[in-house]
């Protein structure tokens, strides 16, 4: 089992997705004359607050084994592996040290499907 170090920019771009998605939820049924607004919102809220657990979580179980299925490789030699999260694509580069049993997470991508 390897351990899971993030850069800061990797949980700064988890932390930016989640956000985003409160604000464009918050945007969207701010104002709506539904009588239930403020409840929908924070249902919204609930939910994408328990987003940055989730995205966690997946990268974690996927870094930590000891063999990864599907690495990608890009013209730079960069290691990274997509994974899937309802529909949310997520683009993790990471490099890795063998010897001390290390996956640092440099970055991450999000694409919404």
């Amino acid at each position: 089992m390897y351990s899971i170090n993030y850069s800061e920019q990797a949980y700064l771009s988890i932390d930016n997705f989640v956000n985003w998605y409160k604000k464009y939820f918050i945007s969207l049924y701010t104002d709506t004359w539904i009588d239930d607004e403020n409840i929908i919102i924070n249902n919204y809220i609930e939910v994408w607050n328990k987003l940055h657990n989730n995205i966690k979580s997946k990268i974690e179980h996927s870094l930590n084994e000891n063999k990864i299925l599907w690495i990608h490789i890009d013209d730079k030699n960069n290691k990274y592996i997509v994974l899937n999260l309802d529909n949310i694509r997520i683009f993790v580069y990471y490099i890795e040290d063998i010897k001390k049993n290390i996956r640092y997470i440099e970055s991450i991508i999000f694409y919404k499907k």
